[in-house]
């Protein structure tokens, strides 16, 4: 760095790595004792003017403030800089510091970039990269991907499918802060609170995410049984919703008497980026990913599982009877598990039946009275009762699914 002395200002010629150019400005006001004069926060106000005037320039490429050299601001322009930093001389107080340097990528550029990989999240994750977010580094002028593993692989894979404009960082994948089965809807999984928006006494506990191959369309799997027992029937205009937020509307329901499961689906949409796997178990380990899912073959007497309801949470039994035809709810369901689990209550409906992270099916009623047990759906004749081909609908066991 070389410092040019002019009254009481100190201009200076900055260099920096990686940078194509970097020009003269304003670096800070000496106080006579040496200090800076001046906190962040009023570089911060008297910068205002500038960066509203800056950011509708079309060659901008990113602004930031250098907490390490005097706190201002540095604008950074996709082309030549002698012009701009006349205007800018022009648009800053003399006490506030600022740098301005030449780089690759317009705020244009970038922004665009970064949309080109966000819809590409889902490839990228079926070619491996463990993606987990994606932003705009300014200060680099790169778009900086955070992945959960192989950051070096991922580093390799974008590069050949977006040149040398990203950055890769090993990331913690994130986890929804003090879940709840009453609120832990970002995103909509299994094992939560799910509540009619036309008639909010209709509480039902979701099962899992599926999704239909040919259109991509996912949906929240519950029982049957909640989409019409209190209409009679599917309402496509029946929104429902979990902590407040409508999620989605209600397609399809299986409860009719001699229907080879009690399933039903609600409409919803996941972000790309969050994944589709979770469900919440209310347990050990509240919130999980299901990765796998029990065939029939695999539910067989004396077998434990799990179970998660909006009304009677977290209970573990084993299977005391399989295949078993059931009355539920006023309807002759065929398929039914049965489970020594201690009765369950209204709301429970619909809620996952599980074991660690692999699926084994949904709730769909229980007695009243001793013996206690409960019985569900296992997840195989769920999938198989929707109108759906069968090779058309999957339960969603990855994070993009």
């Amino acid at each position: 760095m070389m410092a040019l002395s002019r009254r009481n200002a100190l201009v200076v010629v900055s260099i920096t790595a990686g940078l194509a150019f970097a020009s003269i400005g304003r670096l800070a006001v000496i106080a006579a004792d040496g200090g800076v004069v001046g906190e962040h926060s009023a570089i911060q106000d008297a910068s205002g003017p500038a960066l509203e005037w800056f950011a509708a320039l079309p060659d901008a490429a990113g602004a930031y403030y250098d907490r390490e050299s005097g706190g201002g601001p540095v604008f950074q322009f996709g082309g030549e800089t002698m012009t701009r930093r006349a205007e800018l001389a022009a648009l800053l107080p003399a006490t506030v510091p600022y740098r301005v340097q030449q780089v690759q990528f317009t705020t244009a550029q970038l922004d665009g970039l970064k949309k080109r990989v966000v819809s590409a999240w889902d490839d990228l994750r079926g070619l491996g990269v463990d993606m987990i977010s994606v932003g705009i580094d300014d200060r680099q002028n790169r778009i900086l991907v955070g992945v959960g593993s192989s950051p070096e692989a991922a580093a390799d894979i974008l590069a050949g499918r977006f040149g040398q404009s990203i950055l890769t960082r090993l990331e913690s994948r994130p986890v929804p802060d003090a879940c709840t089965v009453f609120n832990c809807g970002n995103p909509i999984k299994g094992g939560l609170e799910i509540i009619s928006v036309p008639d909010p006494l209709d509480k039902c506990t979701s099962g899992w995410i599926i999704k239909r191959i040919t259109t991509g369309q996912l949906y929240v799997l519950t029982a049957g049984h909640c989409l019409t027992i209190s209409n009679g029937g599917v309402n496509p205009n029946e929104s429902w919703k979990h902590a407040g937020a409508a999620f989605g509307k209600e397609i399809e329901s299986s409860w009719v008497g001699g229907a080879d499961g009690d399933a039903g689906l609600i409409t919803v949409a996941i972000p790309a980026g969050q994944d589709r796997n979770w469900f919440f178990a209310d347990g050990p380990t509240p919130l999980r990913h299901v990765t796998s899912w029990a065939t029939t073959a695999q539910q067989i007497q004396g077998a434990e599982v799990c179970r998660n309801g909006r009304t009677t949470h977290y209970n573990c039994g084993f299977i005391a009877l399989r295949d078993r035809t059931k009355n539920v709810d006023g309807r002759l369901i065929d398929h039914q598990w049965v489970v020594d689990i201690e009765d369950a209550l209204p709301g429970d409906s619909g809620g996952p039946y599980f074991w660690v992270n692999k699926s084994w099916g949904i709730h769909s009623d229980s007695t009243d009275a001793a013996p206690f047990q409960s019985w569900y759906t296992p997840i195989s004749w769920a999938l198989l009762v929707l109108t759906f081909d069968n090779d058309d609908v999957k339960l969603c066991i990855t994070p993009t699914c």
